[in-house]
C-alpha cells in the first residue's frame, strides 16, 4: 500500500508536502477500507487460533495423562516418516 499524498494550506493555496496535515478524501477512504479489510482478516485468522491453541493444550494434557498414549509415543519415538509410523502389514 502506498502512502497517501499529504497537503498543507499555504495561504489561499493548497500544496503537496510530505509533512502536510491533510490528505485527499480518496486516500483517506482507501486507507480506511484497508484498515477494515486487515481488521476483518485478523479477526478471522487470529481468534480461531486461540481456540485451536486451547484444543492443542487439551489434547496434550489428555495424552500426557494416558499410559496407553505414552506407550504409543515411546514406540513411535525417533520415527519421522509416514511409512515408519504406519508400516504396511506383511500378508502371506
Amino acid at each position: 500500500m502506498s502512502e497517501p499524498k499529504r497537503y498543507e494550506a499555504m495561504g489561499p493555496e493548497v500544496i503537496a508536502t510530505p509533512t502536510g496535515e491533510f490528505v485527499l478524501y480518496e486516500d483517506y477512504a482507501r486507507l480506511k477500507a484497508e484498515v477494515e479489510r486487515l481488521t476483518a482478516f485478523c479477526t478471522t485468522t487470529i481468534i480461531p487460533n486461540d481456540k485451536l491453541q486451547a484444543r492443542i493444550e487439551q489434547l496434550t494434557r489428555a495424552v500426557s495423562s494416558s499410559p496407553v498414549a505414552q506407550a504409543r509415543l515411546k514406540e513411535l519415538e525417533g520415527k519421522i516418516t509416514f511409512d515408519e509410523i504406519n508400516p504396511k502389514e506383511v500378508r502371506p
